[in-house]
């Protein structure tokens, strides 16, 4: 009876270990981007002068949502989040909570709509001075309403080795 209560033990042990995505994962390798491109004027076309699709960035999502909290590095790998890590305590995000982590491209195209879309509330939007992508995109969509806000702040964007 020991040796089936242990083997059942390690059945657990080993079912619950091997599919957990959120173990401590390896940082990865990155460093800063190359080039200075802030004389252009329009942030969006300064972005793209540094054509970057593989990067990551300090993202974080505040609304009254569900969802994952906190600072989160967001790693972008040919324009498609590849891995989200809560820098907390450095534990990889299963990819199922991932929709709320945006690219910088996802970003521009989500401004791009909402600012054509007249029935929005309000927009606020800050963009880094020298790299162009959104610092921070506040969205409130319905004006009158409250807990609807979602706001992106975006720092520490870097190039991925």
């Amino acid at each position: 009876m020991r040796i089936f209560y242990s083997l059942l033990v390690l059945f657990v042990y080993t079912l619950t270990t091997a599919c957990n995505d959120t173990a401590p994962v390896e940082p990865y390798s990155s460093h800063p981007v190359d080039g200075d491109h802030s004389a252009i004027p329009d942030p969006y076309e300064r972005g793209k002068a540094y054509d970057l699709d593989s990067y990551s960035m300090v993202e974080h999502v505040s609304c009254f949502c569900a969802g994952p909290l906190g600072p989160h590095k967001v790693v972008v790998q040919n324009n498609k989040v590849v891995d989200v890590i809560r820098l907390a305590d450095n534990k990889r995000i299963r990819s199922e909570d991932w929709k709320s982590f945006l690219t910088v491209d996802e970003l521009f195209t989500n401004l791009k709509q909402l600012q054509a879309d007249t029935t929005i509330g309000g927009i606020t939007v800050k963009f880094d001075a020298k790299m162009g992508y959104p610092t921070s995109l506040f969205i409130d969509y319905i004006g009158e309403a409250s807990d609807d806000e979602i706001t992106y702040k975006v720092s520490s964007l870097e190039e991925l080795e």
